[in-house]
């Protein structure tokens, strides 16, 4: 039998990248990665995985795309997974000439992947389908708030200001405000959500949804950093439903993952992460592996979870303390 060929971009969130390998490592595929030319030190995280490695260029989506159809050239076709925003959106806008060159993926429109991954838009959407999100407040309410030794949030606006910044902010202190550049970058403030962060993360196939799991993430590095600890949790039915209705709505294929903050037992969404993210690793270890579903249909696809395993990302925790020791405040 002819193994399939599986490419992973290693240089878009490594964490995201191995835990699809191991997801896929025991089944009969061949799996190339792919590493940055501006990261090339990126594959050492992979050096127990996998010996195949090829190099892109990603100055600009031209040659990003002109890289994966060198590696047709190379491997012959294959699937790739979709990791990371920029490269995501890249992908999707690219699909037509890519399976054209035997390069196939799945990913939603790049309508739909508009509505969720830019914060305005998915603000937008959740409150359209029901679901609450963190209150706006204006520049001079966050002062207010932070003179008052409250925490608030800013989100990137527009494309340019996600350009530099890629992950909400959380800011406890007033002369961090004045950090960031306001009148250069543009920002929506709301209010800090201080209960436990909760993720749903399901795979869909044209708004249908296939399969699903939900966490809480016990420790996160400062700032709203990456997820350190985490554990199977249920998450409460109607917003779950809500937020099927809101996927099906964009007739979505692929996977995603919102994360929601409890907060008095009230719900509010938070972003969500239109491709694979970091603790993905925790489905996996759950059986949950959309990888697998993707590909073959195979693995668990209902709710029904048959183990009850943690998750604890170790490396992260050395990376949060140098993020404590640059002043993005306390783990949460």
């Amino acid at each position: 039998m002819i193994k399939r060929n599986i490419l992973i971009l290693g240089s878009e969130g490594n964490r995201a990248a191995i835990s699809i390998v191991r997801a896929l490592q025991k089944e009969n595929y061949v799996i190339n990665i792919a590493i940055s030319n501006n990261n090339k030190s990126d594959r050492f995280a992979f050096i127990n995985y996998s010996d195949n490695f090829l190099y892109y260029d990603d100055h600009n989506s031209k040659d990003f795309i002109k890289s994966l159809i060198e590696f047709k050239n190379i491997i012959g076709k294959y699937y790739i997974f979709c990791l990371g925003d920029r490269k995501t959106e890249w992908l999707i806008k690219n699909k037509e000439i890519l399976n054209d060159n035997n390069i196939e993926f799945e990913a939603p429109t790049y309508n739909s992947f508009k509505k969720m991954v830019y914060k305005r838009n998915f603000i937008n959407n959740a409150k359209m389908n029901g679901l609450l999100v963190p209150p706006q407040i204006s520049l001079e309410e966050a002062h207010n708030s932070l003179l008052n030794k409250d925490f608030i949030v800013l989100k990137a606006k527009n494309k340019f200001t996600l350009e530099k910044y890629k992950t909400p902010i959380i800011v406890d202190k007033f002369r961090k405000l004045e950090e960031y550049d306001l009148d250069k970058y543009s920002f929506i403030i709301q209010k800090y959500i201080k209960g436990p962060s909760v993720y749903y993360c399901a795979y869909y196939k044209k708004g249908e949804k296939i399969s699903s799991f939900s966490q809480i993430n016990l420790v996160q590095q400062p700032g709203g950093g990456s997820v350190l600890k985490a554990a199977p949790y249920n998450i409460d039915e109607n917003i779950i439903i809500k937020t099927d209705q809101m996927f099906k709505k964009l007739d979505w294929s692929g996977v995603m993952m919102i994360e929601f903050k409890i907060e008095n037992n009230i719900y509010y969404a938070i972003e969500c992460n239109p491709r694979y993210w970091g603790p993905n690793q925790l489905l996996v270890d759950n059986g949950i592996n959309f990888p697998l579903i993707m590909l073959e249909g195979k693995g668990i696809i209902d709710d029904k979870i048959k183990m009850n395993r943690g998750y604890k990302w170790r490396n992260g925790y050395f990376l949060g303390y140098i993020n404590k020791f640059r002043g993005l405040g306390k783990f949460q």
